[in-house]
This record gives structure tokens, sequence and C-alpha cells, in this order.
């Protein structure tokens, strides 16, 4: 089952007390907001990042706090991720996932979905990695898919 982004949206606006009129903004209108909330049209995700920066919630806690309980999406990615015991069929499995989001992302596709399973699956790597005393970036396997920050 796939997370309800706006009905998550939602409950974590009114969580906070905030009105939708409260984080409206030149390119993201209250009706905009209001739809997305009822699941009527989808929303980019700069657009969902911006509002929830402004909403002070994170990523992964937007993404945790979707779904049920007992039908986190997190768990759900982490299982689709399958790597349990970083045996040679995992890894490679976990790798052409890493790369589908990876192209997914640079095509402008997948969202916040393809944006945590690309960063969730290289920490899985790194942590994977015989290559210990090396920093995130320093991995081989993260280098070939993300661009530090103190690059740009």
């Amino acid at each position: 089952m796939k997370m309800n982004y706006g009905a998550t949206f939602k409950r974590l606006r009114e969580d906070k007390g905030l009105k939708i009129v409260d984080l409206e903004q030149p390119s993201i209108s209250r009706s905009l907001i209001g739809k997305f909330e009822k699941g009527h049209t989808r929303i980019s995700a700069d657009r969902l990042d911006k509002l929830l920066s402004d909403m002070g919630v994170s990523h992964d806690e937007f993404l945790f706090l979707g779904g049920e309980t007992n039908n986190n999406y997190i768990y759900m990615l982490l299982r689709e991720m399958g790597v349990q015991s970083g045996k040679p069929q995992e890894k490679k499995q976990l790798e052409a996932m890493i790369l589908k989001a990876t192209n997914d992302m640079r095509q402008g596709r997948g969202g916040i979905s393809a944006r945590f399973i690309r960063d969730f699956g290289l920490m899985i790597q790194g942590a994977l990695a015989e290559e210990e005393n090396l920093q995130i970036y320093d991995i081989d396997i993260v280098k070939k898919h993300v661009r530090p920050a103190v690059d740009f």
C-alpha cells in the first residue's frame, strides 16, 4: 500500500495547529494545498519540501509518520530493499534500486520516495562497505551517485 501523502500532510499540519492559509505562498495556493490534502491533485517534490520546511518537518519525519503503524512506508521500503545479511545478491538488488532511484531523480520522477531510497540505500551500502575509516562522501559507491554539497 502506498503512502497517502496528502492525508499525512494534513495530519501533520493540523497537529501543529496550522491552517491552510498559514502555509499559502505565491507559488503554492490555498486551493492547491487543499486539493493535495484531499488527494485530488499531486504537488511537486520541491513544493512539498518547501511546505514541510515551513512546518518544521523533515523528510524522514514525514515518511516515518506516513501510513498505518502496521504498514509503515519506511518499513515497506526497507523490506523492498531486502538487505539483511550483506550477501552479494542482496548488494546487487540494493545497487539496482539505488540506480533506478537516481535515474528517476535525474528525470524529475520519483519525488521524495526516490530521494529516500537513494539516500537510505547509500547509507546501507556505506555500512556494508569494508572501507570503515572513510567519510561517507569518500566511499566509492556514494561518489557514484551523490555529489557532495561541498562540490557545488
